[in-house]
């Protein structure tokens, strides 16, 4: 089992880069989070910033969480200043892409489907910070926790350092996208994710830190806190 980090009882700031099919259907599990843990008693507020470049589509209608209303507007942007209304919430839309060489405390969730912008985040220290990453394909993904002591997804497939993108190039229309991902697909691992956050908030221990989706099979593994990881996360602490 391993013990969540105690700095997350305090202030706590996580940061979405990608506001897209994955992060546009997180997004919302996290503001019900934070005003489910201000419902039950926590003093100290969840901090969010969400970062994304891109602008709405129409071929982000239907799989992403967007309107027809939200068409040329910034995903970030749409995204939070609709949460922010809904939730009473203040949380801050960055319309520019997340650079990953910046240290930032707390949590870094990634729902981006780029290779290369993951890859720069894999090459960061993870040591004493906690990065949440969602990647899927078709019908079929991923969401792991790495961090304090726990594996990252590509410490446990060291071979995507290797891997390339994939050279196609946007979908153009809601058919398209729909062909190339399940409808489902993004919800399912933004759920999975969701609870991941919830549970090492609300309990601060974890016996597994992430899950593999199959939708086409039907299947969820979850995969166990490996051993040398089951242990508190040593954390200094300044002599009064």
């Amino acid at each position: 089992m391993h013990i969540v980090n105690d700095s997350l009882s305090s202030r706590l700031r996580i940061v979405v880069v990608g506001a897209g099919g994955n992060g546009s259907m997180l997004l919302p599990h996290l503001a019900r989070i934070a005003t489910s843990l201000r419902s039950l008693g926590r003093r100290s507020e969840i901090e969010v910033s969400v970062y994304d470049p891109d602008t709405v589509s129409e071929a982000n209608l239907g799989r992403q969480a967007f309107s027809p209303s939200d068409l040329g507007l910034n995903k970030a942007v749409a995204l939070v200043n609709r949460i922010n209304l809904f939730f009473g919430l203040d949380w801050s839309a960055h319309p520019t892409a997340f650079n990953a060489i910046h240290y930032w405390p707390g949590v870094v969730i990634t729902c981006v489907d780029r290779l290369a912008v993951r890859k720069e985040f894999a090459r960061q220290s993870w040591g004493t910070r906690y990065w949440l990453d969602l990647g899927n394909g078709s019908n079929f993904g991923q969401v792991v926790l790495g961090g304090w002591g726990l594996p990252t997804i590509f410490d446990i497939n060291p071979s995507l350092m290797d891997a390339e993108d994939d050279p196609d190039e946007p979908s153009c229309s809601v058919a398209e996208s729909l062909a190339r991902q399940d409808l489902f697909i993004n919800s399912a691992l933004a759920n999975y994710a969701g609870q991941l956050v919830w549970t090492m908030l609300r309990t601060g221990q974890l016996e597994h830190h992430g899950f593999y989706i199959n939708l086409r099979t039907g299947r969820t593994a979850p995969i166990p806190v490996p051993t040398h990881a089951a242990t508190k996360p040593t954390q200094k602490r300044a002599r009064k």
